[in-house]
């Protein structure tokens, strides 16, 4: 009788492959004389068809996306609900609408579920998201181990995203020569490696790469510890980059790359589908066009049972059958804005006063948030240690589209490296 394969695994590296891992990310310039990255001194192993199923999922959501878009020019409804987070911010409201739809590069976090193995849909985000990193570390796996895109996909490499950008760059009519990569956040390189990364890419497509620094997510200056091509910050035509911090942080920016005529890329159209209310949105509409009955299904049954905060008092009876809940800022949570509850740790009653008090913060200072069913994450172990794991899926839309795995063990709950999460690399069981 044939042994059933495991739906996923810790694959330990011996000794050997760790040093010769450090080696090649010391080569690569991951880890640098300013930052080590923490790395997974190993790689989650998961069953091949889970990956292609997040594979499809993303595809469907990127279409998800593109029909609400489309949807929205005559749905004044579905306007309404998606830009409802950015209401009162001007600036940024405006870059949104302003922007064509572009959401061609993305990355989408799942958690796996341990008994089922249905996977959920945690968020989308469209930030650089390490993914030069990540490639360089999926190479260096990809010499012993599986880790193939889906039949009839590519591996995605950072300079087809570089590629993608500058298409929508000559789509629109932008005049960009000089294209900034963040290289410092607020005095931390941990950006560095993948500016660095980045920059032979932008060459490659005829931009200068410039190296820049921000501070507080809204002081932007070059990195002066390098030669530039420009004498000020002003002189900068596009700058790649995903602004956080709170939402008048991101409205301030918006006007000051506006007011300097900096090309913010990827477009700002995409915050109406990375913003965690829009999972709420998604689940509460009944078809896509474009979308067969199967794929419907699919994608719907990927979207983790959420409402609005507002919404608290009237979903009570839903979030106390639960077995925890997750309430996280609709933009920018960073693992610094997600509060997640699991019951058998914390009684629901003390749950929903954390919940009504962040709604109360809420109601001061402006913020939506998403209360959403806490699912469990999987968990593997290496060296007899366990860890939970994410499914991250960066993805490239294209002919043919593009996937590259990776994940974020981590413990304790938030799958952030800030919060202890390591770069960790996904390959086929």
């Amino acid at each position: 009788m044939a042994v059933q394969k495991k739906p996923y695994e810790g694959i330990a590296l011996t000794a050997e492959q760790t040093a010769s891992l450090d080696a090649q990310l010391r080569s690569d310039g991951v880890i640098n004389d300013r930052y080590t990255p923490p790395v997974f001194p190993g790689c989650v192993a998961v069953r091949g068809d889970i990956l292609d199923r997040a594979a499809t999922i993303a595809q469907l959501f990127y279409r998800a996306c593109k029909t609400c878009h489309e949807q929205m020019q005559t749905d004044a409804a579905l306007k309404d609900a998606l830009t409802l987070p950015f209401q009162n911010y001007p600036a940024l409201l405006a870059a949104i609408l302003g922007s064509p739809f572009w959401m061609e590069y993305f990355r989408i976090d799942f958690y796996l579920h341990p008994q089922t193995l249905e996977l959920s849909i945690i968020e989308a985000n469209t930030s650089p998201g390490a993914l030069p990193e990540h490639g360089r570390i999926d190479t260096f796996f990809g010499e012993f181990l599986d880790t193939s895109p889906p039949h009839g996909a590519a591996k995605l490499q950072p300079g087809s995203v570089i590629r993608a950008l500058k298409q929508y760059v000559d789509r629109v009519g932008g005049d960009v020569r000089t294209f900034g990569l963040i290289a410092r956040d607020d005095g931390g390189f941990f950006p560095l490696a993948e500016a660095n990364l980045y920059s032979p890419e932008v060459r490659a497509v005829g931009w200068e790469p410039v190296l820049c620094t921000i501070e507080d997510g809204i002081t932007l200056d070059l990195f002066r510890e390098v030669p530039q091509s420009i004498d000020t910050i002003s002189d900068l035509d596009a700058l790649f980059h995903n602004p956080g911090n709170t939402m008048q942080h991101r409205e301030t920016f918006t006007r000051w790359l506006a007011e300097r005529g900096i090309m913010l890329l990827p477009p700002r159209s995409n915050m109406l589908f990375t913003n965690k209310s829009f999972l709420t949105v998604l689940s509460r509409m009944d078809h896509f066009e474009g979308l067969t009955t199967e794929e419907f299904a699919l994608l719907h049954g990927a979207l983790i049972p959420c409402f609005p905060l507002a919404e608290l008092e009237e979903h009570l009876p839903l979030v106390r059958d639960w077995t925890g809940v997750v309430v996280k800022r609709n933009l920018g949570s960073s693992g610094a804005n997600v509060k997640i509850f699991d019951y058998a740790v914390t009684p629901v009653d003390e749950a929903l006063r954390e919940l009504r008090k962040t709604q109360e913060e809420s109601m001061r200072d402006g913020s939506t948030w998403t209360v959403q069913q806490y699912i469990p994450p999987p968990s593997i172990k290496l060296n007899s240690e366990p860890f939970s794991f994410d499914i991250m899926t960066y993805a490239l839309m294209g002919s043919p589209p593009q996937f590259l795995f990776s994940s974020r063990p981590f413990r304790d709950g938030k799958a952030n490296i800030r919060f202890g999460a390591f770069y960790g690399q996904i390959c086929r069981v």
